[in-house]
Protein backbone atom coordinates (compact mmCIF):
# COMPACT_ATOMS: atom_id res chain seq x y z
CA UNK A 1 0.00 0.00 0.00
CA UNK A 2 2.83 2.36 0.88
CA UNK A 3 4.58 1.49 -2.39
CA UNK A 4 1.42 2.24 -4.40
CA UNK A 5 1.00 5.56 -2.61
CA UNK A 6 4.59 6.57 -3.37
CA UNK A 7 4.18 5.45 -6.98
CA UNK A 8 0.98 7.49 -7.31
CA UNK A 9 2.67 10.70 -6.14
CA UNK A 10 5.65 10.08 -8.42
CA UNK A 11 3.38 9.64 -11.41
CA UNK A 12 0.99 12.45 -10.54
CA UNK A 13 2.98 15.19 -12.35
CA UNK A 14 3.07 13.01 -15.48
CA UNK A 15 -0.70 12.59 -15.33
CA UNK A 16 -1.74 16.13 -14.41
CA UNK A 17 1.06 17.94 -16.22
CA UNK A 18 -0.30 17.40 -19.75
CA UNK A 19 -3.74 18.67 -18.67
CA UNK A 20 -2.28 21.82 -17.12
CA UNK A 21 -0.03 22.50 -20.11
CA UNK A 22 -2.85 21.86 -22.57
CA UNK A 23 -5.21 24.26 -20.78
CA UNK A 24 -2.87 27.04 -19.69
CA UNK A 25 0.07 27.24 -22.09
CA UNK A 26 -0.12 29.67 -24.99
CA UNK A 27 2.40 31.67 -26.98
CA UNK A 28 1.80 34.64 -29.22
CA UNK A 29 1.99 33.90 -32.93
CA UNK A 30 3.94 37.12 -33.44
CA UNK A 31 5.40 38.14 -30.08
CA UNK A 32 5.32 41.85 -29.33
CA UNK A 33 8.41 43.24 -27.60
CA UNK A 34 8.28 46.48 -25.68
CA UNK A 35 11.26 48.81 -25.38
CA UNK A 36 12.76 49.68 -22.01
CA UNK A 37 15.44 51.93 -20.61
CA UNK A 38 17.96 50.36 -18.26
CA UNK A 39 16.53 52.49 -15.45
CA UNK A 40 13.19 50.67 -15.86
CA UNK A 41 14.71 47.20 -15.44
CA UNK A 42 14.87 45.40 -12.09
CA UNK A 43 18.19 46.45 -10.57
CA UNK A 44 19.75 42.98 -10.67
CA UNK A 45 18.84 42.52 -14.33
CA UNK A 46 20.08 45.99 -15.28
CA UNK A 47 23.47 45.37 -13.65
CA UNK A 48 23.86 41.96 -15.31
CA UNK A 49 22.83 43.32 -18.72
CA UNK A 50 25.31 46.20 -18.43
CA UNK A 51 28.18 43.79 -17.70
CA UNK A 52 27.21 41.52 -20.60
CA UNK A 53 26.79 44.44 -22.99
CA UNK A 54 30.24 45.81 -22.15
CA UNK A 55 31.89 42.41 -22.62
CA UNK A 56 30.13 41.77 -25.93
CA UNK A 57 31.09 45.22 -27.14
CA UNK A 58 34.69 44.00 -27.01
CA UNK A 59 33.72 41.27 -29.47
CA UNK A 60 32.27 43.76 -31.94
CA UNK A 61 28.62 43.56 -30.87
CA UNK A 62 26.50 46.69 -30.54
CA UNK A 63 23.26 46.86 -28.60
CA UNK A 64 20.17 47.37 -30.77
CA UNK A 65 17.46 47.32 -28.11
CA UNK A 66 16.56 46.59 -24.50
CA UNK A 67 13.19 44.82 -24.44
CA UNK A 68 10.66 42.91 -22.40
CA UNK A 69 7.63 40.78 -23.12
CA UNK A 70 5.01 38.90 -21.15
CA UNK A 71 5.72 35.20 -20.93
CA UNK A 72 3.57 32.19 -21.79
CA UNK A 73 3.16 31.58 -18.06
CA UNK A 74 1.07 33.98 -16.01
CA UNK A 75 2.94 36.77 -14.17
CA UNK A 76 6.22 36.05 -15.96
CA UNK A 77 8.25 38.56 -17.95
CA UNK A 78 11.23 38.04 -20.19
CA UNK A 79 13.82 40.82 -20.21
CA UNK A 80 16.42 40.88 -22.95
CA UNK A 81 18.97 42.91 -24.81
CA UNK A 82 19.45 42.36 -28.54
CA UNK A 83 22.88 42.93 -30.07
CA UNK A 84 24.39 42.53 -33.53
CA UNK A 85 27.86 42.29 -34.98
CA UNK A 86 27.72 43.81 -38.45
CA UNK A 87 31.28 42.81 -39.27
CA UNK A 88 30.47 39.09 -38.94
CA UNK A 89 26.68 39.25 -39.53
CA UNK A 90 25.85 37.60 -36.22
CA UNK A 91 23.38 38.35 -33.43
CA UNK A 92 23.45 37.90 -29.68
CA UNK A 93 20.70 37.91 -27.07
CA UNK A 94 21.13 38.16 -23.32
CA UNK A 95 17.93 37.41 -21.41
CA UNK A 96 16.48 36.67 -18.01
CA UNK A 97 12.99 35.71 -16.83
CA UNK A 98 11.40 37.06 -13.67
CA UNK A 99 8.03 37.17 -12.02
CA UNK A 100 6.02 40.25 -12.97
CA UNK A 101 6.87 41.80 -9.60
CA UNK A 102 10.56 41.31 -10.27
CA UNK A 103 11.01 39.50 -6.96
CA UNK A 104 12.68 36.25 -7.90
CA UNK A 105 14.42 35.19 -11.13
CA UNK A 106 13.18 31.92 -12.59
CA UNK A 107 16.64 31.01 -13.78
CA UNK A 108 20.01 32.56 -14.26
CA UNK A 109 21.05 34.97 -16.99
CA UNK A 110 21.44 33.33 -20.40
CA UNK A 111 23.60 34.48 -23.31
CA UNK A 112 22.95 33.13 -26.80
CA UNK A 113 24.79 33.77 -30.07
CA UNK A 114 22.92 33.17 -33.31
CA UNK A 115 23.99 32.97 -36.96
CA UNK A 116 21.60 32.65 -39.91
CA UNK A 117 23.23 31.05 -42.94
CA UNK A 118 22.27 31.40 -46.59
CA UNK A 119 21.69 27.62 -46.87
CA UNK A 120 18.66 27.95 -44.55
CA UNK A 121 20.44 26.69 -41.45
CA UNK A 122 20.44 28.59 -38.14
CA UNK A 123 23.19 27.96 -35.60
CA UNK A 124 22.72 29.06 -31.99
CA UNK A 125 25.09 28.62 -29.07
CA UNK A 126 24.07 29.40 -25.51
CA UNK A 127 25.16 28.92 -21.91
CA UNK A 128 21.67 27.77 -20.92
CA UNK A 129 21.29 24.33 -19.42
CA UNK A 130 17.55 23.73 -19.65
CA UNK A 131 16.29 20.98 -21.97
CA UNK A 132 14.10 21.95 -24.91
CA UNK A 133 10.60 20.44 -24.64
CA UNK A 134 9.95 20.54 -28.39
CA UNK A 135 10.98 18.18 -31.17
CA UNK A 136 14.39 18.91 -32.66
CA UNK A 137 14.30 21.03 -35.82
CA UNK A 138 16.86 19.74 -38.38
CA UNK A 139 17.26 23.27 -39.77
CA UNK A 140 18.14 24.78 -36.39
CA UNK A 141 21.23 23.61 -34.55
CA UNK A 142 21.25 24.61 -30.89
CA UNK A 143 24.39 23.98 -28.87
CA UNK A 144 24.42 24.37 -25.09
CA UNK A 145 27.47 24.92 -22.88
CA UNK A 146 25.98 25.60 -19.43
CA UNK A 147 29.34 25.64 -17.64
CA UNK A 148 30.93 28.28 -19.87
CA UNK A 149 30.42 31.53 -17.99
CA UNK A 150 32.64 33.78 -20.11
CA UNK A 151 30.90 35.36 -23.17
CA UNK A 152 34.24 35.53 -24.98
CA UNK A 153 34.74 31.79 -24.52
CA UNK A 154 31.15 31.07 -25.53
CA UNK A 155 31.57 33.13 -28.70
CA UNK A 156 34.76 31.19 -29.49
CA UNK A 157 32.75 27.97 -29.28
CA UNK A 158 29.94 29.46 -31.36
CA UNK A 159 32.31 30.34 -34.19
CA UNK A 160 33.49 26.73 -34.24
CA UNK A 161 29.91 25.46 -34.27
CA UNK A 162 29.11 27.73 -37.23
CA UNK A 163 32.13 26.41 -39.13
CA UNK A 164 30.57 22.94 -38.99
CA UNK A 165 27.62 24.08 -41.07
CA UNK A 166 29.09 26.80 -43.31
CA UNK A 167 30.11 25.03 -46.52
CA UNK A 168 32.05 26.92 -49.21
CA UNK A 169 29.87 29.66 -50.69
CA UNK A 170 27.56 29.78 -47.66
CA UNK A 171 27.41 33.15 -45.95
CA UNK A 172 25.89 34.65 -42.80
CA UNK A 173 23.36 37.48 -42.94
CA UNK A 174 21.49 39.87 -40.66
CA UNK A 175 18.14 41.67 -41.01
CA UNK A 176 18.39 45.11 -42.57
CA UNK A 177 19.10 47.85 -39.99
CA UNK A 178 15.92 48.88 -38.21
CA UNK A 179 14.19 45.52 -38.75
CA UNK A 180 16.01 43.48 -36.09
CA UNK A 181 13.12 43.36 -33.60
CA UNK A 182 10.60 42.39 -36.26
CA UNK A 183 13.01 39.69 -37.45
CA UNK A 184 13.28 38.34 -33.90
CA UNK A 185 9.50 38.05 -33.69
CA UNK A 186 9.36 36.38 -37.12
CA UNK A 187 12.08 33.93 -36.09
CA UNK A 188 10.08 32.87 -33.03
CA UNK A 189 7.01 32.44 -35.22
CA UNK A 190 8.97 30.29 -37.65
CA UNK A 191 10.25 28.10 -34.80
CA UNK A 192 6.74 27.56 -33.42
CA UNK A 193 5.25 26.92 -36.87
CA UNK A 194 7.74 24.09 -37.24
CA UNK A 195 6.31 22.53 -34.07
CA UNK A 196 2.86 22.73 -35.68
CA UNK A 197 4.26 20.57 -38.48
CA UNK A 198 5.58 18.14 -35.87
CA UNK A 199 2.18 17.97 -34.13
CA UNK A 200 3.32 19.57 -30.85
CA UNK A 201 1.39 22.81 -31.30
CA UNK A 202 -1.59 24.19 -33.16
CA UNK A 203 -2.52 27.73 -34.14
CA UNK A 204 -5.87 28.90 -32.75
CA UNK A 205 -8.72 29.90 -35.06
CA UNK A 206 -7.91 33.60 -34.87
CA UNK A 207 -4.26 32.96 -35.68
CA UNK A 208 -3.19 34.79 -32.52
CA UNK A 209 -1.75 32.09 -30.29
CA UNK A 210 0.04 28.76 -30.50
CA UNK A 211 -1.28 26.18 -28.03
CA UNK A 212 -0.12 22.63 -27.26
CA UNK A 213 -1.89 19.68 -28.83
CA UNK A 214 -2.59 16.74 -26.53
CA UNK A 215 0.36 14.99 -28.15
CA UNK A 216 2.57 18.01 -27.50
CA UNK A 217 1.35 18.46 -23.93
CA UNK A 218 2.07 14.83 -23.09
CA UNK A 219 5.51 14.73 -24.72
CA UNK A 220 6.57 18.09 -23.25
CA UNK A 221 5.56 16.95 -19.76
CA UNK A 222 7.38 13.65 -20.05
CA UNK A 223 10.52 15.39 -21.35
CA UNK A 224 10.68 17.91 -18.50
CA UNK A 225 9.16 16.15 -15.49
CA UNK A 226 11.27 14.19 -13.00
CA UNK A 227 13.35 12.17 -13.66
CA UNK A 228 13.58 12.87 -17.42
CA UNK A 229 14.28 16.58 -16.95
CA UNK A 230 17.07 15.90 -14.46
CA UNK A 231 18.61 13.28 -16.75
CA UNK A 232 18.47 15.62 -19.76
CA UNK A 233 20.22 18.41 -17.85
CA UNK A 234 23.00 16.00 -16.92
CA UNK A 235 23.30 14.84 -20.54
CA UNK A 236 23.52 18.45 -21.77
CA UNK A 237 26.51 19.04 -19.49
CA UNK A 238 28.09 15.74 -20.48
CA UNK A 239 27.75 16.45 -24.21
CA UNK A 240 29.14 19.97 -23.74
CA UNK A 241 32.21 18.69 -21.90
CA UNK A 242 32.79 16.04 -24.57
CA UNK A 243 32.57 18.60 -27.37
CA UNK A 244 34.92 21.02 -25.63
CA UNK A 245 37.57 18.31 -25.36
CA UNK A 246 37.48 17.99 -29.14
CA UNK A 247 37.57 21.72 -29.91
CA UNK A 248 40.08 24.52 -29.75
CA UNK A 249 38.65 26.83 -27.16
CA UNK A 250 39.30 29.21 -24.30
CA UNK A 251 36.69 28.78 -21.59
CA UNK A 252 36.31 29.06 -17.85
CA UNK A 253 33.95 27.81 -15.17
Amino acid sequence: MVFLTILFFLLLPHLLGPVLIRLSNKQEAYPEFNGLRYEELPSTVAAAFARSRDMLRGLGFEQIACLYKAGSAENVRTYLILLVNRATNEAAIVFDMMTAGGVAPIHRLVTEFSTDLSNGVEVSTSDGGDPIPYRKNPEKHLYKFPEVKNPWALYNLHRQMVSRHAAPGVYAYLPTPGNEIQALSASINKTLMKQVEFGYLYLDKRGEFFRPTWKGAILMTWKLAWPAGMIQRALIKRRARHMMKQLRHAWAY
